[in-house]
């Protein structure tokens, strides 16, 4: 792979993995300090609407990246597998385990079960963010029977197939947020079609000599306005649609040779950051918690509270600075618990 091209995609999955984070922390800071202030409904749902699109966003692109980044490496299709088995599945099963200690320790109510831990291994992970680790096994595994087919397509063919199927992610979606749909493992099979698109998006890309669009000024004023709608119309099967096309022109947007170097130890620290990030904002808000529930109260500025949960990131990210350290120093620590990321 292009030296500018990696780097890119390493800068970026850190970006990426801190909008993670903040989108799991947004909800609940924002109620906590966004309860008492009498200020326009309609902007604070645009604010808790632009933490909200987050999630959306950066999970599209780690499916983007992965699937690019596995058709484009080098090795048999078995050195493939083997290579992700070692990166995605131990690091899985090692945190996986770390919670289980985690939750002993700090949620005594947390209820056990077979079934319960069963699934904490599998498609439910104890490390609830981890979830996207094995579709994108699944995925890897059956990709395959239709990488073949994915070279034979003329582009505009695949690019038409590509958003019917981005609108029937979209109507999935809004089936199953409805409780219009009632299947077994229903919100892990509204996973898989959710981000189908964003995988093959990845796929087709890495098997392409040059991008759809090669104008990053073009890209970046398209990134800008898809990214402007979908947080004026909240969660809706509109907005899925439109984070798609966002993140597709955010995958074109910067330039390869513009993105520098960084050191291996901020790499490490991406996944790290992702991994450990659920434990540390569940103690940071129980912290938060207890202190109001003492009568400790903290009134802040209502510009400060709508950036409130980039504040919790940081915080969250720098908390994980110590353990990536660690992680970095110790070689059989670094293949358990980031796959020798």
């Amino acid at each position: 792979m292009e030296k500018g091209l990696s780097y890119k995609f390493r800068w970026f999955s850190l970006v990426m993995t801190l909008m993670i984070v903040c989108y799991h922390v947004a909800p609940h800071i924002l109620n906590i300090f966004l309860g008492h202030h009498s200020n326009s409904i309609m902007f604070d749902g645009c604010v808790t609407n632009f933490y909200q699109t987050f999630g959306e966003y950066a999970l599209s692109y780690f499916f983007a990246t992965s699937a690019y980044l596995f058709f484009k490496g080098k090795g048999t299709y078995g050195e493939k597998i083997k290579k992700r088995i070692n990166t995605l599945l131990l690091p899985y099963m090692v945190w996986n385990f770390i919670y289980i200690l985690f939750f002993m320790v700090f949620d005594k109510s947390y209820i056990w079960d077979v079934r319960r831990i069963i699934l904490g291994f599998t498609i439910y992970p104890f490390d609830g963010p981890l979830w996207y680790i094995p579709c994108l096994v699944f995925f890897f595994l059956v990709s395959r029977f239709f990488l073949k087919q994915i070279e034979k397509i003329n582009t505009k063919i695949f690019y038409s197939l590509l958003i019917v199927l981005i609108l029937i992610a979209a109507l999935f979606h809004r089936l199953v947020l409805n409780n219009t749909l009632s299947i077994i493992f229903c919100d892990y099979v509204e996973r898989l079609v959710r981000f189908i698109p964003a995988f093959l998006f990845g796929a087709f890309n890495s098997r392409t000599s040059k991008p759809l669009i090669d104008n990053h000024i073009i890209c970046l004023i398209c990134f800008l306005i898809t990214l402007f709608l979908s947080i004026l119309l909240g969660d809706s099967a509109c907005t899925v649609v439109l984070l798609y096309f966002s993140m597709f022109f955010l995958f074109y947007t910067i330039p390869y040779d513009k993105v520098s170097e960084y050191k291996d130890s901020l790499y490490i620290n991406t996944f790290v950051i992702y991994a450990m990030h659920d434990a540390i904002v569940r103690i940071l808000l129980s912290m938060i918690y207890r202190l109001y529930s003492y009568g400790y109260t903290l009134d802040l500025n209502v510009a400060v509270a709508y950036i409130s949960p980039i504040i919790a990131t940081c915080v969250v990210a720098v908390a994980c600075v110590p353990f990536s350290v660690l992680i970095n120093k110790e070689n059989h620590l670094r293949y358990l618990l980031t796959g020798g990321r």
